[in-house]
C-alpha cells in the first residue's frame, strides 16, 4: 500500500549496522559498493509496503544508531550514507541534497553484538 507524501511520517529498523568510516573499514570501490547494494535490497524488502506514493520533494530523516560503543559524530553521518542512498533509489525522495533532505544523526546505547539502526522519514513542505 502506498501512502500520500503529504502525509508521511515512518520509521524503520533495521538489524545491522552500516560500517563505520575509520581505518580499519577503509575498503576498495567495489567492497563499498557491495555495501550499497546490499543496503538497498534492505531498504527495498524492510519498506516494501510503507514506501510513499511518490517521491517526497523535500523531506526530514532521523538517523539512529544503536551500538556498544559511542561512535565520532563524523563516523556515523558517513556511515548513513548507503543508507540514505537506498532510501532515494527505492522512491522516498526526489534527492538528498541539502536544499530537500533535512537530517539528524544520533547514538543510542545497545548491548554488544545487538546492534541495529533505526531511519525515520517525516515529510516537510519547508527545512
Amino acid at each position: 500500500m502506498a501512502y500520500p507524501s503529504k502525509n508521511y511520517h515512518r520509521e524503520f529498523r533495521f538489524d545491522k549496522l552500516p560500517p563505520m568510516n575509520t581505518a580499519h573499514t577503509r575498503r576498495h570501490w567495489s567492497v563499498a559498493n557491495t555495501e550499497s547494494k546490499k543496503w538497498h535490497n534492505l531498504v527495498w524488502v524492510v519498506s516494501s509496503a510503507q514506501r510513499p506514493d511518490s517521491p517526497m520533494e523535500k523531506a526530514f530523516v532521523h538517523c539512529t544508531r544503536h551500538s556498544s560503543v559511542c561512535p565520532d559524530y563524523d563516523n556515523v553521518v558517513m556511515s548513513f550514507k548507503p543508507v540514505i542512498d537506498a532510501f532515494k533509489k527505492c522512491g522516498f525522495i526526489v534527492d538528498d541534497d541539502m536544499m530537500r533532505l533535512g537530517r539528524k544523526y544520533s547514538w543510542e546505547y545497545a548491548p554488544r553484538k545487538k546492534g541495529f539502526v533505526t531511519v525515520e522519514f517525516q515529510w516537510r513542505d519547508t527545512l
